[in-house]
């Protein structure tokens, strides 16, 4: 959180400052220490998709390759689950399990 900190100092900083040099100065500043959070967020991706694929080799089973790929299209976040860890139903089941909604006169 140390790049944050700093990226908000230089932001306020940036804000603060009257126009001129001081302003293309802080803006310089401001936009060096956003990048350097762009780039932390990039590596620590890099990091949390290694973890992934660290004890998959070629070779490997198949399965192994698509329980990665679910859990990846689940996105980065805690929240969020692959496609593995949901309950799949046909259409008919999803309009069997609601009741039915007033006005459906056709379906009589």
């Amino acid at each position: 959180m140390p790049l944050i900190e700093k990226r908000q100092s230089k932001e306020v900083a940036w804000n603060s400052a009257e126009a001129g040099p001081d302003k293309k100065a802080a803006a310089r500043k401001y936009s060096k220490a956003r990048r350097d959070v762009q780039k932390e967020v990039k590596r620590a991706k890099d990091r949390h998709l290694l973890e992934h694929f660290e004890g998959l080799r070629q070779g490997a089973h198949p399965g192994q390759y698509w329980e990665i790929v679910n859990k990846l299209r689940g996105g980065l976040g805690k929240e969020k689950k692959g496609y593995a860890g949901r309950v799949q139903t046909t259409s008919l089941a999803r309009l069997t399990a609601r009741p039915p909604q007033r006005g459906w006169g056709v379906m009589r």
